[in-house]
């Protein structure tokens, strides 16, 4: 049993620090929806980046 008391300890001090700033997060939804929306930007940039790599590589062009 000894053993199963030091690991509640150590999951304990690990996961303190996830809820401290889960906690923060769930008080600033604003800063929540900033987050995700930069990284939708950033996501989206290197999605367009790797699209037009792919179509360089196979020679593929559209015209617009």
């Amino acid at each position: 049993m000894e053993i199963k008391r030091k690991l509640v300890v150590a999951l304990e001090a690990f996961l303190e620090p996830i809820r401290q700033r889960r906690a923060e997060l769930e008080r600033r939804p604003l800063l929540v929806e900033e987050i995700l929306a930069a990284g939708s930007k950033r996501a989206h940039e290197e999605a367009s980046r790797t699209l037009e790599m792919m179509k360089e590589a196979m020679g593929v062009r559209f015209p617009l």
